[in-house]
């Protein structure tokens, strides 16, 4: 354990923010799982009957905020053994990495690729996490963060070595975040395809657009919380001191400023053009593509400092919330791989039936009832793969590697 993860309470904030984290996106897929399979025709009063409080669950940004505390955690260990001794052990870093995802991951690939009829070909291409890189496809529905995640966990090591090498590694953070966050505004400027109300379009015809494609799977336009993390990692292990007493000192105005940073990002009605946002977004593509194009690095941004803010003041100091959301946190693998077909049974039990035709009445009260029946079945498959894949087959590898 790293010195600035020692405490308990930054262990408990940790834990909240992994939980907050992989409990949007379940309920995000909730959410796209009736737009998906709704009658056509209803989907518009499936939206207007969800009140604004939910405006957060249309949009996966609980993805980016995994992303982003992994690259934290990660990079608190890099950075600190970098540090103390001189040097990474890659060996060691590659052997937990590898314990870590490979079993469940490839466990995932099986079941799914089996269970969907997939080719030979496109099982081995997604367990060796090139799937969505030679073919724009993983057998595992949620597969494209795997690949995205195990490339960055194998450039990490190198990252930080290079950190070290510089003179001015926070400069050279703030580069890459700036050159990533330019990366999305170039592309999307370069690209004909339309952007105004482009996540009501999706949800409207079920089918993204080939920019929006892109965006969303591409681990070059998904690097933002990556770096945002990683740089969070770095101010806090080699200026702890001081970046503790600051945000102790300032937490109320960076506290603000990250939730309204992640507000003005994940929490308007970027989906519903008869919302109050139809009312003031200006007219025309400009506004849209600066969104589109700015919304991850912008929320990315305001989640690091909530990050920061919540290690340095202490706010995962309550047990009980901590117990509530610590099972989520350690079984985030599992129940992320997995409850995507756990979806249809959280629904079939909340609607009672099978009927695709129930979902255009959905109500406040479905989504959320299949969002917690869902998220409680998840963790207890996810538990179980804990129990008997995930945990032996960890310790079997790290016992065999080293």
């Amino acid at each position: 354990m790293t010195p600035i993860l020692d405490d308990k309470a930054a262990r408990n904030w940790i834990d909240l923010f992994r939980a907050v984290a992989i409990l949007q996106v379940v309920l995000f897929h909730v959410l796209f799982g009736i737009i998906r399979f709704a009658p056509p025709e209803d989907l518009p009063g499936v939206v207007a009957r969800l009140p604004g409080v939910l405006d957060f669950a249309w949009q996966a940004f609980g993805v980016d905020l995994v992303f982003l505390v992994s690259a934290f955690l990660l990079g608190v260990g890099l950075i600190s053994e970098r540090h103390e001794a001189g040097r990474i052990d890659l060996r060691n870093y590659y052997v937990r990495r590898v314990s870590r995802i490979l079993p469940l991951y490839w466990f995932a690939v099986l079941f799914f690729g089996l269970a969907g009829g997939a080719t030979a070909l496109q099982i081995l291409q997604s367990a060796a996490f090139v799937g969505y890189i030679v073919d724009d496809m993983n057998v595992v529905p949620v597969g494209w963060t795997m690949e995205v995640m195990m490339i960055v966990y194998i450039l990490l090591p190198f990252a930080v070595a290079g950190l070290f090498r510089t003179g001015r590694p926070l400069f050279w953070i703030g580069v890459a975040f700036a050159a990533s966050a330019l990366a999305r505004l170039g592309f999307i400027w370069a690209s004909d395809d339309p952007f105004a109300w482009m996540l009501h379009d999706l949800y409207a015809t079920r089918q993204p657009t080939d920019a929006g494609f892109e965006l969303y799977f591409r681990l070059w336009f998904r690097l933002p919380p990556f770096i945002a993390g990683l740089g969070l990692a770095w101010v806090l292990v080699r200026h702890r001191d001081r970046a503790m007493t600051f945000a102790r000192r300032y937490a109320l105005p960076l506290g603000l400023a990250g939730a309204v940073l992640c507000w003005v990002t994940a929490g308007i009605p970027a989906h519903d053009p008869t919302s109050w946002l139809g009312a003031v977004m200006p007219d025309g593509e400009t506004p849209w593509r600066l969104y589109f194009g700015l919304a991850i690095p912008v929320f990315s941004i305001g989640a690091a400092l909530l990050l920061w803010v919540g290690l340095a003041r202490g706010w995962g100091a309550s047990d009980r919330l901590a117990q509530i959301a610590r099972p989520f946190s350690v079984n985030i693998f599992g129940i992320y791989l997995f409850h995507m077909p756990l979806l249809a049974v959280g629904a079939i039990l909340v609607f009672r039936g099978t009927d695709h035709a129930l979902l255009g009445q959905a109500t406040t009260l479905h989504v959320l009832a299949t969002w917690i029946v869902t998220a409680i079945i998840s963790l207890g498959v996810a538990a179980l793969l804990m129990r008997f894949i995930e945990r032996p087959a960890l310790r079997l590898i790290r016992r065999k590697l080293g």
